[in-house]
Order: C-alpha cells, then sequence, then structure tokens
C-alpha cells in the first residue's frame, strides 16, 4: 500500500499464501500462511517485499470501497 491508512472500518484477515508484512497501530508483524489480523480503526499499512505474492482473505466493513 506504501502508506499508512486509518479508515472507519474493521478489517480481518486471512493469510493463504505468501508473506506479508503489516504495521497495525505502530506495531509490526510478519505475516505467514495461516496467521490471522483484525484491525480496529487503526492506522496500519502493509508491504510485500518478498518475491512470492501473498494471497489473503481481507474482509472490510462497513464497505468503505
Amino acid at each position: 500500500i506504501g502508506e499508512v491508512v486509518t479508515r472507519p472500518t474493521q478489517e480481518v484477515g486471512y493469510l493463504i499464501s505468501g508473506r506479508l508484512d503489516l504495521v497495525i497501530g505502530g506495531r509490526a508483524f510478519t505475516l505467514t500462511p495461516g496467521d490471522s489480523f483484525r484491525i480496529r480503526g487503526e492506522p496500519f499499512e502493509w508491504i510485500n517485499p518478498y518475491d512470492e505474492a501473498a494471497v489473503a482473505i481481507w474482509v472490510i466493513a462497513p464497505p468503505v470501497y
């Protein structure tokens, strides 16, 4: 995403394959397959600096797109 985002949403995700670096509220995580996360209106950003594509199920409620 390349920038910090804050949305008035709750978001949950589950990483299916690959790796993904996620920063939520200033805390950094590296997700691997089987990991999940929740974002509750907090500032976040993500990046995939790895060679393999990351595949995730990412649910946003309420939808803001």
